[in-house]
């Protein structure tokens, strides 16, 4: 329900934003922020940041504790804003998404 009622929340129809971040923003604020420790397992072997939903919501979570903050917060404007752009990674944190997320499986072993 939770999850659900951020995707309402958010207004993203029609501004072309990867369905993986979609998803992985509302599990983020559900997991993380609603029901903390109700993640569940990981498959490590597969794990991927645009695995969408609570796969890229322990990405974001790495990637918020470990450089911005704020990171959800603003990807969630620049989507809503229809200005999403995958380079916004870079600027945010230093770090390409696929950096961050080689990184981010490393730290999972």
């Amino acid at each position: 329900m939770v999850q659900e009622t951020v995707q309402g929340l958010q207004q993203y129809k029609g501004r072309g934003n990867p369905g993986w971040l979609v998803e992985g923003i509302a599990d983020y604020l559900r997991v993380f922020k609603y029901e903390p420790g109700n993640i569940g397992n990981l498959n490590v072997a597969k794990a991927k940041y645009n695995g969408s939903y609570r796969v890229t919501a322990r990405f974001l979570a790495y990637v918020t504790d470990n450089y911005k903050k704020n990171l959800v917060l603003e990807l969630n404007r620049a989507m809503r804003e229809g200005r999403y752009k995958e380079e916004m990674w870079k600027d945010l944190t230093g770090k390409t998404v696929q950096e961050l997320d080689e990184e981010w499986r490393a730290s999972l072993k």
